[in-house]
Formats: C-alpha cells, sequence, structure tokens
C-alpha cells in the first residue's frame, strides 16, 4: 500500500509517461517472446531433452540425436 500512496502523490505526467513507454515496449516485444516461448517448448518436448534427462538419471554423457545426423 505505500507504494501505491507514493505513485499516486508523484508526477502523474512522469507516471502517465513510463506506463505509455512500457505497454509500447510490450506491444512491440511480445510476437517475439511469443514465439521464443513456442520454441523453448518444442526443445523441452524434443528428443535431445529425453536424451539429456537419460543421461543425468544413469550418470553417463549425453549422446544427443541431433548431433548424431
Amino acid at each position: 500500500m505505500a507504494v501505491a500512496n507514493k505513485l499516486a502523490n508523484g508526477s502523474q505526467q512522469a507516471i502517465r509517461l513510463t506506463k505509455r513507454s512500457l505497454n509500447g515496449w510490450m506491444n512491440v516485444a511480445r510476437p517475439i517472446f511469443e514465439s521464443s516461448l513456442a520454441m523453448e517448448m518444442l526443445c523441452f518436448l524434443g528428443e535431445d531433452a529425453k536424451e539429456g534427462v537419460a543421461s543425468v538419471r544413469e550418470k553417463r554423457a549425453p549422446k544427443f540425436p541431433s548431433t548424431q545426423q
């Protein structure tokens, strides 16, 4: 609540322009972020991820399928 009170008593122009700037940045960055997140999920579900987990469990060096081609 202290932060809210501090903001409420601060420069409304500075708060408004900061908010506009941050919202603008998010609108530009959102598609890149969503694409990056989708690619991460593909990696987590792939054969290399499965091999990585198996190699840790079996205490051995990994043999990633993507490097065997």
